[in-house]
């Protein structure tokens, strides 16, 4: 992985003027990329680059240009399928001078334009100049795996890999509150805002085009998920079908000139790329686990098993309290409030794997592909009643039989959406602070800011006549997963210059999934008159076939930590000296408030997601106080 970072001056001056900035950008992202650091400039463009060197180490120097000079590009990611497209290329002419995929999609982009993304199968964030038209192309993966910003300052459009090297080289820019009340809310912010007014984050599956000589920039889609049932296959025929493909999207990230590994955290996903990496490689694979030391919270112990039984080569960590430390470096990177705890672990498990690899495999992906969030079976039983409860009468079973066909006949008959109060109960089981909670937080001359009710996030559930659960999938593929858990991962693994790859997001298996019956992937069972709900059930069948029963099923766990435990115990004076001492949170919020917080959290009341939520944020602010509203 890399990182990217240059001006495009729309007003037709020179980018020798803009290099000094440029240089200063990529500088603040070598983290990302320490192996090489490169500036190109030309005409209306300049392009900084900083590297880090994964395939043709020696070959792959950027920015690049081709070998006709007609062509320029910034590129951050690996496209698995880069040989089989520069094999085409090659017949249309075009010559290569390196190995790289770089250069493969540079000169996929001048035979075939802005189309050339929707050939590539990979991760990427890349930004390609052509010279002769004048035109600048920016695209971002279809799932946003790699992060793309941009502004406009002064006349020109200035682009990043991350937030910070934009406010540390042009900002500082100002606030925008209806993006903090969407953090509050969600603990992230959802592209295309950020949480300053005048930056965006080019969402996922996104192009922008410029024309240098107008200055006209078209920012536009390129791909849909389109979930559709496809019933004339068994479930066998699906496991077989899945097995082919989870196999592949493994096997082509596989191919890298510099030794790595995997993340194994001993759940289902992991073990499963695990498991395929171990039949295909011919030594032995290097895994890495965390733990801590609340069992409650440790997977060590299934990890362990999973790597004895692939005889791999691991590497376990613990994480102990007072990882609190993290959070100046965590805002660093994140350059915006981003309030997922699992980012601790990840960095530790990340840090953990530099040491001894360049890239990894990661098993993200499978809980959104395939219906494995508890959040489902939540929404799912509050919503038709299929609460295991032997106690109820019969007359109350009656009841609640004919309470669940009245709303599927109101469904059916379109009388009634049960898509709206699906929607409100899965907002439930995700958010950090309510609507009435957040006019509470805030102080009252900011309290109209406060949304009850996410328009666009609640469109993203649009998607036909589809059953509810694909419904809740498409929802955190296109929300929780890129701006939570892709961004997760992409900052705390690139602040130790690791690269992460996803092959359960490859976008032929994602849409490979959406095809599939959701009765394979949340399977409702009843057994001795108890309703059970089986997720990722399909997954777990092809799982089956490696591991034992006791771990594939097992209560999910995620990659929680501890905080409840240390935030009433070991790190309680800490949290308490943060927040009702703080310099900036008195400046938006009611301290009252917070104050009320901090002393409701114990070990038997947990408000520990709320507390970091705001520990985050006070820490963001206490750097960028320069972006407060006046």
């Amino acid at each position: 992985m890399c990182g990217i970072f240059g001006m495009c001056l729309l007003d037709g001056k020179s980018s020798d003027t803009v290099t000094g900035q440029v240089k200063k950008g990529v500088e603040l992202l070598r983290h990302r990329g320490p192996d090489e650091f490169g500036i190109e400039a030309r005409e209306s463009v300049c392009f900084g680059h900083a590297r880090l060197s994964i395939i043709d180490l020696e070959g792959g120097h950027q920015p690049m240009w081709d070998i006709t000079k007609k062509g320029m590009v910034c590129y951050n990611g690996e496209v698995y399928n880069f040989r089989e497209i520069r094999h085409e290329l090659e017949k249309l002419g075009y010559r290569f001078a390196s190995r790289s995929d770089t250069e493969v999609v540079l000169n996929a982009y001048l035979e075939w334009g802005a189309e050339c993304v929707t050939r590539f199968r990979g991760m990427f964030a890349f930004a390609v100049f052509d010279v002769k038209k004048k035109t600048v192309l920016f695209a971002r993966d279809r799932l946003g795996i790699k992060p793309l910003f941009y502004t406009i300052h002064n006349g020109s459009l200035c682009f990043s890999s991350e937030l910070e090297s934009l406010y540390r080289t042009i900002g500082p820019f100002e606030m925008d509150i209806e993006s903090l009340d969407d953090y509050l809310n969600w603990q992230y912010i959802h592209a295309p805002k950020t949480i300053y007014k005048d930056v965006r984050s080019l969402p996922p599956a996104h192009l922008l085009e410029i024309d240098l000589n107008s200055g006209k920039i078209n920012e536009k889609r390129y791909w849909n998920l389109n979930f559709r049932e496809d019933r004339t296959l068994s479930v066998d025929d699906w496991r077989h079908l899945l097995d082919e493909k989870v196999r592949e999207a493994v096997d082509i990230r596989l191919v890298s000139d510099v030794p790595f590994g995997a993340f194994l955290s001993g759940g289902i996903d992991s073990s499963l790329v695990t498991g395929y990496m171990a039949e295909i490689m011919e030594q032995p694979v290097k895994t890495f686990s965390i733990g801590f030391e609340e069992s409650d919270f440790s997977e060590l112990d299934y990890a362990n098993r999973v790597a004895e039984i692939n005889r791999t080569e691991h590497h376990t960590e613990i994480v102990k309290a007072e990882s609190l430390s993290l959070l100046p470096m965590l805002v660093r990177h994140y350059g915006q409030p981003f309030a997922d705890s699992s980012a601790i672990p990840t960095y530790y498990v990340s840090r953990m794997a530099r040491k001894n690899v360049k890239m990894v495999l990661s098993g993200d992906g499978g809980d959104e592909n395939f219906a494995g969030y508890n959040s489902y079976e939540t929404v799912i039983r509050e919503l038709y009643r299929t609460y295991n409860d032997r106690a109820l009468t019969m007359k109350k079973r009656i009841l609640r039989l004919g309470f669940n066909y009245f709303w599927k006949f109101k469904q059916w008959a379109q009388l009634g959406d049960l898509t709206d109060k699906a929607y409100e109960l899965h907002c439930y089981t995700a958010r950090h602070f309510s609507p009435i909670e957040r006019r509470n937080l805030f102080r009252q001359e900011y309290r109209s800011y406060v949304r009850d009710f996410n328009d666009e996030r609640r469109a993203l559930m649009n998607i036909g006549r589809q059953p509810l659960i694909s419904k809740l999938q498409n929802l955190d593929l296109m929300a929780y997963l890129p701006f939570d858990i892709l961004t997760k991962v992409d900052c705390v693994s690139m602040a130790n210059s690791l690269e992460v790859r996803v092959p359960l997001l490859d976008h032929i298996l994602v849409e490979t999934a959406a095809t599939m019956p959701s009765e394979y992937k949340f399977k409702k069972e009843i057994i001795d008159g108890t309703v059970n709900y089986d997720k990722k059930f399909i997954l777990k069948q092809l799982a089956l076939q490696r591991y034992p029963s006791d771990i594939i099923y097992r209560p999910k766990m995620g990659f929680g930590v501890p905080l409840g435990i240390w935030f009433a115990t070991t790190l309680q004076q800490q949290i308490r000296e943060k927040l009702l001492k703080s310099e900036f949170l008195p400046c938006l919020f009611s301290m009252k408030h917070i104050e009320k917080i901090v002393d409701m959290h114990s070990e038997t009341a947990d408000f520990s997601t709320k507390l970091w939520n705001l520990l985050f944020l006070e820490e963001w602010m206490s750097s960028h106080h320069d972006s407060f509203p006046s």
